[in-house]
């Protein structure tokens, strides 16, 4: 229960991280963050959350001397800034920019039948960079081989370039809790 996931959101309830229960409850108790309840969008300080009356289904955490709801989402009372950090490089992340597309062919595949195509082989001077590796299906991968895109009479969909922040962030959050949605709606994240 407590390695569950909680959404951490800025005080302008930007979401911000995905955290555990476990540190959540540390935020809430010291007060640096409440809870929000996602139906009804109410704040609750560490007192008020104790004793709040959140329904019977909904899971908790007991102590000796009293039953802790397991908050969802957290929205932090002073920090307000989004916070930029590089993105790793890996497939996943290159999977997630360009949404599981082959970026010759334009078709989307399961991840098992994509692979990481780099636009300038490696053997003519390419990189392993975000502004060097697409996402292709193995049958353009295979037609392109260890030429550039116009030797091999091919275009890409789109030029790749390192993704910002959000727009890796958001599909991954998407799939965590369907209560998150509303708090994933803001423009910044579109």
């Amino acid at each position: 229960m407590l390695d569950e996931p909680v959404l951490i959101l800025n005080r302008s309830w930007i979401p911000l991280q995905i955290a555990d229960v476990r540190r959540g409850i540390v935020l809430l108790y010291k007060g640096v963050a409440e809870v929000v309840c996602p139906r009804t969008f109410r704040t609750y300080d560490f007192a008020r959350w104790v004793s709040a009356s959140t329904g019977d289904d909904t899971p908790y955490l007991q102590t000796p001397r009293f039953r802790l709801p397991v908050p969802e989402v957290l929205v932090l009372a002073r920090f307000n800034r989004i916070v930029r950090r590089p993105i790793r490089f890996s497939r996943r992340n290159v999977l997630v920019r360009d949404n599981w597309t082959c970026q010759y062919c334009g078709r989307r595949f399961p991840e098992r039948e994509l692979t990481l195509e780099h636009v300038r082989p490696i053997s003519r001077g390419g990189t392993n960079s975000w502004r060097n590796v697409v996402v292709a299906c193995t049958a353009c991968n295979k037609r392109k081989a260890d030429r550039t895109p116009s030797q091999a009479g091919m275009r890409l969909l789109r030029t790749p370039r390192e993704p910002r922040r959000l727009y890796t962030t958001r599909p991954q959050l998407r799939r965590v809790r369907a209560t998150w949605e509303p708090f994933l709606t803001h423009p910044s994240l579109a």
